[in-house]
């Protein structure tokens, strides 16, 4: 009978036939970045479980090759009912005690203890080291992603014996450092891609589990290392029968070290038991950046690493966020690839989107031709248009059709994405950032907000709770400030239904008038504010029942904001809605610019149009004074450095127009300005 083997190399060692002695060491010796171990507790009966599901694997998509995720059935939401799978192992429960777990879904961080039972760690019980969904990623960056570095580092290496079912895994351990706390090595089986039940699921008779914690090599708590200075290797052959009732080819490998307590986990990696004899890459990265107007190509390159010839299949798709006119192939509609041992080819990626602005994912399948024991290639690849102007950045809600109709190439992104695609988008004009009916603005993410302003980038804030739960966590973030505004209390409107109305002559809310609205509806915490800075913060929304003010807009040196308040979904007037979103974004853009002056009684308005200078600009500047103002138009830089003087002179009553050709500078965004010795006016302009 022949024997099938197959072989495993984690990212942190180098390709070695089986033929070859193991002696040699395949760890690294070089410090490395300490990695993420998520154990999370879950059960089938846990309705809200997926949301913890959903936590981990952005975790994980956010941090490539640096989280690794154990899913720990167990508790009493794990029990099956009759008929249903059984995911729970007689390891989960000491593993769960010692979590100390007290509600689901919950997890523990490298089995470290966070202090807080509220913002930003959540966890669940004083001195406990299980905490919610919420905590996870602040427990994760604060304190094992944001440089740390490991004592030690792991490598792994699997064969397989397909007739046996027997795994053998050499584990090699290199200490780069003292470690003084003593060390064990844990070695988890886990399998994924398995369907079965799950309360609180889109479909909860069909829903697909991932990194079920299956099985211990190293026992319970693991396996002693003795010697544990720095420089020491530890090396050993682990040996073990996987039941027939786990699919070999889709199980990993979770090998982490803890203390001798069982507890802190020094680091962790995620090894396939049976890897894929292909390596596979894009010139591009996992990102790739493309601009929207014309036919992009990018070089992707495939490499046979065995030690024969081998018949890959190709295939690909698109994922159904990306947009629906993109055409994405392969050079010369290639699906098949011959190579043969440690050959390489390189062929390339046709990427055209037909002048559609977007972010997608391409998800391409290498898999080995009559070879059914092989495990395929999966990548996933990132196309970003770099060119985009208008973005809504969904941190809480859903994607708000207006927006759509007020800027027709807009991109909406969920706020992860747009994390790990922001470096690339140079030529945003404007935002829009959308917390929803139940959002919440946190110090991270009014950094952002701020960053944005700063750097000339109009903001439309919508959606309810987000400011007011920013001041409970962070009352004195700058955020404030930049808005002019703030809360004296929480609960101070008292109604359950109430009409938001503009105010007269606004450019935004001028005609706004919204009946018979529910608080319910909305959300939670709508809260009126408190003007602080009236000599930039205007009111534009009140509440008609008590006059009290919901919106604002805000007109910084750098860049205009409107914060809503509300999430605009509760409007059910579409048209009315539609036109609050248009002007919001006309008035951030300066479309129609305003400025007032209440101390000097005098008035302008700017027009812009179009806004992105490509060509010839047309620009209006309306005085609504009855005499001439001397002053000066120019576009600057955001650093405020004058690129292009348009005039100087006085400004007539009534339309004054100007023409600004498309002078001979770079791309980017700047200021349209208008000073006079009574004011400025500034219109964010973006080439």
């Amino acid at each position: 009978m022949i024997m099938k083997y197959l072989y495993s190399i984690c990212a942190l060692l180098f390709c070695l036939g089986f033929q070859q002695a193991y002696s040699q060491d395949f760890v690294s010796t070089e410090p490395m970045g300490t990695n993420v171990v998520l154990e999370e507790f879950t059960g089938i009966h846990c309705g809200n479980c997926p949301g913890g599901h959903k936590k981990a694997g952005e975790l994980a998509e956010s941090n490539p090759g640096r989280v690794v995720l154990l899913s720990i059935h167990e508790g009493y939401y794990a029990k099956p009912n009759s008929g249903e799978p059984d995911f729970r192992t007689q390891l989960g429960p000491a593993i769960l005690s010692q979590a100390m777990v007290s509600g689901f879904p919950a997890g523990t961080i490298n089995r470290r203890q966070f202090s807080g039972t509220a913002y930003p760690y959540y966890t669940q019980k004083a001195n406990g080291y299980a905490m919610s969904p919420a905590g996870w990623e602040a427990a994760s960056m604060d304190s094992i992603l944001n440089g740390s570095v490991s004592p030690l580092n792991i490598a792994a290496k699997t064969r397989w014996n397909n007739d046996t079912r027997e795994l053998e895994v050499d584990v090699e351990v290199y200490f780069t450092s003292d470690v003084t706390s003593g060390a064990k090595l844990n070695i988890a089986l886990l399998e994924s891609h398995v369907w079965g039940p799950q309360t609180g699921a889109s479909d909860p008779k069909h829903y697909e589990h991932n990194h079920i914690f299956r099985d211990m090599l190293t026992g319970q708590w693991g396996e002693d290392i003795t010697e544990t200075t720095k420089g020491s290797l530890f090396k050993k052959t682990f040996k073990q029968i996987v039941s027939d009732k786990f699919d070999i080819l889709n199980c990993d490998l979770a090998l982490f070290v803890t203390q001798s307590n069982n507890k802190n986990i020094y680091t962790g990696i995620d090894v396939q038991v049976i890897p894929p004899n292909a390596n596979f890459s894009c010139q591009g990265g996992k990102i790739v950046s493309v601009e929207s107007s014309i036919l992009n190509t990018n070089d992707l390159h495939i490499e046979n690493i065995s030690d024969h010839q081998i018949t890959f299949e190709i295939s690909l798709s698109k994922s159904p966020d990306a947009p629906e006119f993109w055409e994405i192939t392969f050079q010369n509609d290639l699906n098949e690839i011959t190579l043969d041992a440690n050959e390489e080819l390189t062929f390339d990626l046709e990427i055209n989107t037909n002048s559609v602005k977007g972010v997608g994912d391409v998800f391409i399948e290498i898999t080995e031709k009559d070879n059914p024991i092989s495990n395929p290639v999966h990548e996933t690849f990132t196309i970003v248009t770099e060119d985009i102007n208008y973005l809504e950045i969904n941190a809480g809600g859903t994607i708000v059709e207006s927006f759509k109709e007020a800027r027709n190439d807009c991109v909406s992104l969920p706020l992860i994405t747009y994390n790990k695609v922001s470096h690339l988008l140079n030529q945003l004009s404007a935002v829009l950032w959308n917390t929803g009916p139940r959002g919440r603005i946190n110090t991270v993410e009014a950094d952002m907000i701020e960053a944005f302003i700063a750097n000339g980038i109009g903001v439309l804030i919508s959606g309810s709770g987000g400011i007011p739960m920013l001041i409970v966590e962070d009352p004195s973030h700058n955020l404030m400030e930049v808005l002019g505004v703030t809360w004296s209390q929480f609960d101070e409107i008292g109604l359950t239904n109430f009409t938001l109305a503009g105010y007269d002559g606004d450019p935004v809310s001028d005609c706004f008038y919204a009946p018979d609205l529910s608080v319910e509806n909305n959300g939670f915490m709508m809260q009126p504010m408190t003007i602080t800075n009236s000599g930039k913060t205007t009111p534009i929304i009140k509440m008609e029942e008590n006059s009290k003010i919901i919106s604002v807009k805000v007109q910084n040196p750098s860049a205009r904001a409107i914060y809503l308040s509300f999430n605009p979904d509760i409007i059910e007037d579409i048209q009315l809605k539609n036109t609050l979103i248009k002007n919001s974004m006309d008035w951030i853009e300066g479309i129609v610019g305003v400025y007032d002056d209440p101390s000097q009684n005098m008035q302008f308005e700017m027009q812009a149009y179009p806004n992105n200078l490509n060509g010839k600009m047309r620009i209006v500047l309306k005085s609504n004074n009855d005499r001439a103002v001397s002053g000066k138009l120019f576009l600057s830089d955001i650093q405020g450095k004058i690129v292009n003087n348009i005039s100087s002179g006085h400004i007539l009553p009534g339309e004054n127009e100007f023409i600004l050709e498309n002078a001979d500078f770079a791309h980017g965004r700047y200021l349209l300005v208008f000073e006079s010795e009574e004011g400025i006016i500034s219109v964010p302009i973006i080439k």
